[in-house]
This record gives structure tokens, sequence and C-alpha cells, in this order.
């Protein structure tokens, strides 16, 4: 369903690592220290191992995602 999505995606992805690759790495960076999914997540040189990764079989993993959830699953936690 997203596929359209994704595939247009990988271009606006390439063109801002290529104007700004150093905010782009800190971004990815900060999400991962903070246990997010990052910017780069749908960049299709991360997917090739498993397509589906990020898809809605994974619908709790993308709930734990929210910046909200995963403040308070740490705090708990």
């Amino acid at each position: 369903m997203f596929m359209k999505f994704f595939i247009r995606f990988q271009g606006v992805l390439t063109r801002a690592i290529g104007k700004k690759p150093a905010s782009i790495l800190l971004l990815q960076l900060m999400s991962m220290q903070l246990g997010m999914i990052g910017i780069l997540d749908p960049f299709i040189l991360f997917r090739l191992g498993n397509p589906f990764s990020g898809s809605v079989f994974n619908l709790f993993d993308a709930f734990k995602g929210i910046a909200g959830i995963a403040l308070i699953g740490r705090i708990l936690f």
C-alpha cells in the first residue's frame, strides 16, 4: 500500500543526505540514543535484509516508536 511512498521518498532522502549530511547523521544518532526510529530507517540501503521490517506486520513496534510512548517506557522500565 505504501510502496509508492517508499520509492518516491528515496529521492527525497538522498537529496537531504547530499545537502546536509551532518544534520542527517546527528538526527539519526539522537534518535538511536533515545531508542526511536531514525530518519534513515526508510532508506533502501538499510532495508536490504528484510523489506517488511517496518510494515503493518510490526504495528506494536511502531506504537512503541512514538516519542512520548518511548519516553514513558524509559521512565517506567
